[in-house]
C-alpha cells in the first residue's frame, strides 16, 4: 500500500490486508470499517475487543470490533471483521436516566451529562453549543436520538474525531484548499440531477395567534400567507404547505423560503473517486469541509460540501477516496418558530 494501514487489536499490529472499505458521512454519527485480512493470529479478532485504525501514521478511527466472519482450512484464514468506532453505543443505546427532565443547562453541559457512563470526550467546535435551554425533556429514544433532536433545534450536527470522541459542529465550518479539477485529479465523476422534488411557485398558508390566548375564535385569528418562487422550474409545478402551528408573516416567509432553497440544494449531488487517501496537504480527507470543483466536461464550477467519504482498497485498484458531495444550503437550518417570537409579532387592535 502507498499509504501504510495499521490496525491495532489488543496491542498487535496488522498490515497486511485483501480488501479495506472505511466510511464517515455527515449523516451518520458513528465512522464504520470493514477489512478483509489473510492468516493473522485469529485469536486477536473476538467481538468486543478495542480496535485503532491509521493511515499513514494518520488515527481515523478508534472503536470497537463488532463481528467477525472466517473462511478457512488447514492451511489458510480469510477474516472479514467490520465495527463502528466508539460512539457507536450512542446510536444504540438508550438514554437511561432517573429524571426525564433537565433544566437550566448548555447544549454542551447536555451532551455531558447523557454520555458521562460511555467514557466518550465532547469536543465543542462552535459557540451555539453554549446555548441554554431552560428545560430538556427525554423523549424515550437512545443517547444519538436524544441528541440529535436538540441539536437540531440549535444549528448544530454531531459526528465523531479520530479518537471515537463525539464533536459538535456547524455545518461547513472549514475550507479544504484541494483543488478537485477533471481533467486533472479526478478518476472519474458523476453528476446527478433530479427536479422532480422542485417546484415552480410555494406557498405557505397558516394563522397568527397570541401565544398567551388559546381561547380566540377563528375571526380573532389572522391568515397568514407567504410565497416564494424557483425562477429555474419553468413549468406550472405549485406547491403548498400548511404551517403546523401558529406563525407570522415573517417566520412563513423564511420558512418557505428555506423549502425552496433546500429543495434546490438536494435536487444535485456529485460522486468523485480520487487517487489514494490523502488531500494535496497529505491530510486524510475529511467530512463537513468546503472544496472547490471544476469539471470542464459538464461546464460544473463551484464549491460543494463534502458529505461522506470512503476510503478503500483492493489488490486490483489499489488505494481510492470516493467523496460524495452536495451543495452546501442542502443542511440549511430549517427556522424554529419561537413562542416570544409569536408574542412579539401580534398586532394590537
Amino acid at each position: 500500500m502507498r499509504d501504510k494501514l495499521s490496525v491495532i487489536v489488543n496491542g498487535a499490529i496488522y498490515e497486511n490486508f485483501r480488501q479495506v472499505e472505511i466510511k464517515k458521512s455527515i449523516e451518520n454519527l458513528s465512522s464504520s470499517y470493514s477489512f478483509k485480512i489473510t492468516q493473522p493470529d485469529i485469536f486477536n479478532f473476538i467481538p468486543g475487543n478495542t480496535i485503532k485504525i491509521l493511515i499513514a501514521n494518520q488515527p481515523i478511527i478508534t472503536g470497537y470490533l463488532e463481528s467477525v466472519s472466517i473462511d478457512g482450512s488447514d492451511t489458510s484464514f480469510d477474516i472479514l471483521i467490520n465495527g463502528r468506532d466508539k460512539t457507536a453505543d450512542l446510536i444504540d443505546s438508550s438514554a437511561v436516566f432517573t429524571s426525564s427532565e433537565f433544566t437550566n443547562l448548555s447544549y454542551l453541559q447536555f451532551a455531558q451529562k447523557l454520555t458521562t457512563n460511555f467514557k466518550i470526550n465532547i469536543i465543542s467546535k462552535t459557540e451555539k453549543a453554549n446555548t441554554k435551554f431552560s428545560k430538556i425533556t427525554l423523549q424515550q429514544g437512545t443517547v444519538f436520538e436524544e441528541l440529535e433532536r436538540e441539536a437540531r433545534r440549535i444549528g448544530v450536527f454531531l459526528y465523531s474525531d479520530i479518537n471515537g470522541d463525539l464533536v459538535i459542529d456547524e455545518i461547513g465550518n472549514s475550507i479544504n484548499q484541494t483543488r478537485l479539477v477533471c481533467p486533472g485529479n479526478i478518476l472519474k465523476f458523476n453528476s446527478d440531477v433530479d427536479i422532480s422534488s422542485r417546484f415552480s411557485e410555494y406557498t405557505i398558508k397558516g394563522q397568527q395567534t397570541s401565544a398567551n390566548d388559546d381561547s380566540l375564535t377563528a375571526d380573532q385569528q389572522v391568515s397568514v400567507r407567504a410565497k416564494c418562487k424557483d425562477q429555474n422550474i419553468e413549468r406550472y409545478r405549485p406547491f403548498v404547505l400548511i404551517a403546523s402551528g401558529a406563525i407570522n408573516t415573517a417566520q412563513a416567509k423564511a420558512r418557505i423560503e428555506w423549502e425552496a432553497a433546500v429543495r434546490a440544494a438536494r435536487s444535485q449531488t456529485l460522486s468523485i473517486q480520487l487517487d489514494g487517501w490523502t488531500d494535496s496537504g497529505a491530510n486524510l480527507w475529511q467530512i463537513n469541509q468546503l472544496i472547490a470543483v471544476d469539471i470542464a466536461p459538464i461546464r460544473f464550477r463551484k464549491y460543494m460540501l463534502i458529505k461522506s467519504i470512503s476510503f478503500t482498497y483492493d489488490e486490483i485498484t489499489g488505494q481510492t477516496t470516493d467523496l460524495e458531495l452536495v451543495h452546501p444550503d442542502s443542511y440549511l437550518l430549517e427556522p424554529v418558530i419561537k413562542k416570544q417570537d409569536l408574542e412579539d409579532s401580534i398586532l394590537l387592535k
